[in-house]
């Protein structure tokens, strides 16, 4: 399975590469679309550094981009769009051209509704170069229909949208529920799964590679047999694809709900899973009156930090030391005050 991510600075380097591979490809088609002004090395680092580009993987390795934002480009109020509101522009969508024909760019299209859809957009919108005849076909496959024309530097370029279907996370199969001992073995596979991706490079690699299935699997049949937690998983059709596991706060200093972990596992990371669980947690917080939900989070898992600030938690400064395969870490809390409904 394709694993679509947010992009880090690390992967800069394997993004001007596979621009510039793709550029070369489309000059030799007689598309003259970009050149080594635009895209350059420069508006990539930015799109990462804004936290704008999502990268796909096949096979562990970065075989394209796309950079999704609220960035219209110059000309886009002349146009006559038909769906006004909140608006998602797709940029930059580049597949490696070793890597075209296996359906990559659908993919991203298709994780793109999926972004719009779980953060309350309206519609999506996007130009492409007239004489890109395989750009244009993808985007009328994906449902997308002309609004106009714009002229810029490299000639004509076509307008298209598409409205965004709000009902896309339940249409596609996603469904969270209570989770059972039966989903022990589940849950402790994407508990170690997700551990060995999240935290390579912060915990020790030798002590992610020893961990047990098996071991991890008796404890979490020992937990959902108490019953003293809540725990969601959430389901992609028939697969589970994550867990989450809330209950009291256990800080003497907070009353609140907390958040005690939440793992999706890496095959479905940016598709919304984590955030249907977040927002299911947080709903049933709700219902037992908390007003503040806390977690912890490791110091130095980035990924983490930034998706739990993409959901409203904040760091109130409080951290403590933490202790994971034999190193001395620190994890840091984040808080949310929420309403009661």
């Amino acid at each position: 399975m394709n694993t679509i991510r947010i992009a880090s600075i690390n992967d800069l380097e394997r993004a001007v590469e596979i621009v510039g591979t793709a550029v070369l490809r489309m000059n030799e088609q007689g598309i003259f679309q970009w050149d080594e002004f635009y895209p350059d090395k420069s508006v990539l680092r930015s799109d990462i550094d804004n936290q704008h580009m999502y990268v796909i993987e096949n096979t562990g390795r970065v075989a394209g981009l796309i950079v999704l934002n609220e960035e219209e480009s110059h000309g886009y109020s002349d146009i006559a769009w038909a769906y006004p509101g909140r608006v998602l522009v797709v940029h930059r969508l580049t597949i490696d051209p070793e890597d075209q024909g296996r359906k990559l760019a659908s993919r991203l299209m298709d994780f793109a509704e999926l972004e719009a859809a779980s953060k309350g957009y309206d519609a999506i919108r996007l130009d492409v170069f007239s004489r890109n005849p395989a750009a244009i076909a993808l985007y009328e496959r994906c449902g997308y229909r002309k609004a106009g024309t714009l002229s810029f530097r490299k000639g004509i370029f076509f307008c298209f949208e598409k409205p965004v279907d709000k009902n896309i996370i339940a249409s596609r199969g996603m469904n969270i529920r209570q989770a059972t001992v039966e989903d022990a073995h589940q849950i402790a596979r994407i508990h170690i799964q997700t551990w060995q991706r999240a935290y390579a490079g912060i915990v020790n690699d030798a002590y992610l590679q020893s961990l047990s299935i098996e071991d991890r699997t008796s404890r979490w049949r020992e937990i959902l047999s108490k019953d003293t937690e809540s725990n969601f998983i959430v389901e992609d059709e028939d697969e589970v694809a994550g867990w989450i596991s809330f209950g009291k706060s256990r800080d003497e200093d907070a009353r609140a709900g907390e958040i005690y972990g939440i793992y999706v596992h890496p095959d479905y990371w940016g598709r919304g899973f984590g955030r249907e669980l977040m927002a299911a947690a947080e709903d049933d917080l709700r219902e037992q009156k908390f007003k503040m939900i806390t977690l912890w989070v490791l110091e130095l898992n980035e990924r983490s930090r930034y998706f739990y600030s993409k959901a409203g938690y904040s760091f109130d400064g409080s951290k403590k030391p933490y202790s994971i395969g034999g190193q001395e870490l620190w994890v840091v809390r984040y808080v949310k005050n929420v309403e009661i409904r």
